[in-house]
Parts: C-alpha cells; sequence; structure tokens
C-alpha cells in the first residue's frame, strides 16, 4: 500500500504544482488537503508494522548500558541519518534529505506531516497564492524536530487496517481516471481477500 500512496502523492503532487503555478487557490487547497491526507493515511497504515518505527527501534539504545549522553548521541545518529544526513550541504547540495525514512511511520506522520502542513499554510496568505515569499528553511525545521524529544509522538488512528485500506481505495477511485490501473489492480486484490 505504500508504494500506492507514494505513486498517488506523485500525481497530486503534479497537481500542486500546477495550481501553485497557475495561481489557482481553491484547487490548491482541496489538493494539498488530499496531500496531507494521504501522508496521514500512509503512517497509519505503516503504523500496524513495529518495525516500521523509529521510536520503537530507539527504544533499544535505552536499554544499552551506556550513560545518558552516548544514548543521546545514538539517538540523535539515528534520527539524523534519517533525514538531514548531518550538515546542511549533504542534506540539500547533495540530495540526501529523506533518503530513507519513507518506511518509518512515526516520521512519516510526524516530521513529514508537519513540514508539508507548515509548507501549505505558508503559501496560502490572506486568501490568495503567496509566490513571492521567503519560506521558512525546511533544513531549520528538520533539525528541530531532530533534537525534539517528543518528535516521534504520532498520534496513530483509532481505525483498523481494514478500514484504513478502504479509505485508501475511495481516494484512489477518486483520482481513478489517471490512476486506473493500480485502482483496479487493488480492487482485484482486495475483491479475492474479501
Amino acid at each position: 500500500s505504500s508504494e500506492v500512496i507514494i505513486n498517488l502523492a506523485n500525481e497530486y503532487y503534479g497537481d500542486i504544482q500546477k495550481y501553485y503555478k497557475d495561481g489557482d487557490l481553491e484547487n490548491l487547497k482541496v489538493i494539498s488537503n488530499k496531500f496531507l491526507y494521504l501522508i496521514k493515511l500512509q503512517s497509519n497504515i505503516l503504523s500496524y508494522n513495529s518495525n516500521k518505527s523509529l521510536q520503537f527501534i530507539l527504544k533499544d539504545v535505552d536499554e544499552l548500558e551506556y550513560d545518558d549522553y552516548f544514548k543521546d548521541t545514538l539517538k540523535y545518529n539515528k534520527k539524523t541519518l534519517l533525514t538531514t544526513w548531518y550538515d546542511k550541504i549533504s542534506s540539500e547540495d547533495n540530495g540526501l534529505r529523506d533518503y530513507a525514512n519513507t518506511d518509518f511511520y512515526d516520521v512519516i506522520g510526524t516530521l513529514y506531516y508537519n513540514r508539508w502542513s507548515r509548507f501549505f499554510n505558508d503559501i496560502f496568505d490572506d486568501g490568495e497564492i503567496n509566490s513571492n515569499k521567503d519560506f521558512y528553511d525546511d533544513y531549520r525545521f528538520d533539525v528541530e524536530w531532530i533534537y525534539n524529544e517528543d518528535s516521534l509522538d504520532f498520534k496513530r488512528s483509532n481505525k483498523s487496517l481494514r478500514d484504513l485500506l478502504d479509505l485508501l481505495l475511495v481516494e484512489i477511485n477518486m483520482k481513478r481516471n489517471e490512476f486506473s490501473f493500480i485502482g483496479d489492480l487493488i480492487y482485484s486484490i482486495d475483491n479475492l481477500m474479501g
């Protein structure tokens, strides 16, 4: 399901770029909400596998017989490798940002969601698209997330995995004209399983 969501999000991202370029505020707001919804949906679906949690992995660090400084350094390093890859040059100029974190539901549901939400809030200014705004530095946003001890606190949905997958099917169906092969494939698999 993650690949399907990523593909659908890429379709929405293309729409986001088009509506932004065209100054189409109404459609940009609609598609940005759909995009944010997909991020939450992906993180909630992935949350059914505890191995897809960075927080779960970091808890293992707490059980090590080391001092707090060393444990904090290990946690910092794990969060940094999955997001910024240390310095801004590696992150921004060398294209390593977000290289390895699309499988961790708590990273997707906190860092990704909040980063995109902030971006969308920044481009909507007084009922217009603010295309001249100097956007907030994502690298700085990510570093603040890395240092925040509560940054991985993800509020999981109370919906069942089946309900979440049904929501994904609805979303695919809404985009079906441009996404029919994947939608048909998922509906076929869904019919075989249920």
